[in-house]
C-alpha cells in the first residue's frame, strides 16, 4: 500500500491544480494515505475500504462477518531481483464472477478474470500512517451486494468518517 500511495503522489505531482481522488476496493486505502497531499481536495470511495491511521485494509475485511474476499483469492509467492520474496493475490477463477462481477454477463467476467491485476498482499496488510478522510471531504458509493466488503463494514466506515453516501 505504501508503494501504491507513493506512486499516486508522484502522479499528483504532475497534475497542475487541485485533484479529487477516487478509488474502488483496496484503492481506498491508497487514496486514504496519499490524500493527505495538499493538492487533494476530496476523496470518493466506490465500494472501497477506508482504514484509519494504524489500520490495514485486511482489518476492515475481518471486523464484520460476511466477507468472502480472503476465501476467494489464491496467494502466489514471487521472487524479486534482490532475492527477497513477496506474495500476490489473484481471484480464483471459479469465484471471480460471483464475487467481483455478478452484474455482468459471464463472457465479460471471463475477460475481466483474464486481465485482473495481481494485488500485492502487502497492500492489504500494511498499516496506514495517516487518514486523509479525517480532514478532507469524502463521499461514498455503497453497494448492497458486495461480497468482499460487508455492508456492515461499509456503514461503519461511513459513519466513522461522517462521509456523505451517494447511494
Amino acid at each position: 500500500m505504501a508503494v501504491d500511495a507513493a506512486y499516486l503522489r508522484s502522479v499528483m505531482d504532475r497534475i497542475q491544480g487541485p485533484v479529487i481522488l477516487a478509488a474502488h476496493s483496496y484503492g481506498g486505502a491508497v487514496i486514504t494515505e496519499a490524500g493527505t497531499d495538499p493538492k487533494d481536495k476530496g476523496l470518493v470511495y466506490a465500494v472501497a475500504v477506508m482504514p484509519a491511521a494504524g489500520e490495514a485494509a485486511s482489518n476492515l475485511l475481518e471486523r464484520f462477518p460476511g466477507s468472502t474476499f480472503l476465501m476467494s483469492v489464491e496467494a502466489i509467492a514471487y521472487s524479486l531481483p534482490d532475492g527477497t520474496s513477496g506474495t500476490y493475490l489473484l481471484y480464483q477463477a471459479d469465484k471471480f464472477h460471483s464475487n467481483v462481477a455478478a452484474d455482468v454477463p459471464a463472457s465479460e467476467a471471463a475477460v475481466m478474470l483474464a486481465i485482473q491485476r495481481p494485488m500485492n498482499l502487502a497492500a492489504l496488510t500494511e498499516s496506514l500512517t495517516s487518514a486523509a478522510w479525517t480532514s478532507k471531504p469524502s463521499w461514498e458509493i455503497r453497494t448492497l451486494q458486495d461480497l468482499a466488503i460487508p455492508l456492515a463494514e461499509q456503514k461503519f466506515e461511513a459513519d466513522r468518517a461522517k462521509r456523505t453516501s451517494l447511494r
